[in-house]
């Protein structure tokens, strides 16, 4: 797996958010009752949030459409059957899905009632396939 910092730190038009604390981390975890991937803690770590020309990120923000808690308690409420151990990291431009994380890394398109598929093995995984 490579670096998650060097991978985002690569991509066009890069642009990020203020950088997370552990204790805004902690905090998120708590409010959403899980834990989140270490490669996800050292990217909101770096960077709180991000956008570029090829993906954008969710993570500590406060705003809604950037804020990992917010939006996951969102899809929550929407898909009440989604996995509790998932955190929305992105929602796809269609929205009809999002993409989603659990705390062992692995990362998952899922799309309301369907079964999670995953797609990619790590964060950096699933951004080198955007490109």
């Amino acid at each position: 797996m490579g670096n998650i910092i060097t991978t985002i730190k690569s991509l066009p038009g890069l642009r990020s958010l203020t950088p997370a604390s552990s204790d805004a981390i902690a905090e998120a975890e708590i409010q959403l009752g899980l834990h989140f991937s270490d490669e996800y803690k050292r990217y909101l770590s770096e960077f709180g949030a991000i956008y570029s020309k090829i993906v954008e990120l969710k993570g500590i923000a406060k705003t809604m459409g950037y804020d990992v808690v917010a939006f996951t308690k969102m899809i929550r409420e929407v898909t009440p059957n989604i996995p509790n151990d998932f955190y929305v990291i992105s929602d796809m431009e269609t929205n009809v899905a999002v993409i989603c994380q659990d705390d062992k890394g692995v990362i998952y398109e899922w799309r309301g009632n369907d079964e999670a598929i995953p797609i990619a093995s790590s964060l950096v995984q699933y951004i080198e396939n955007r490109r």
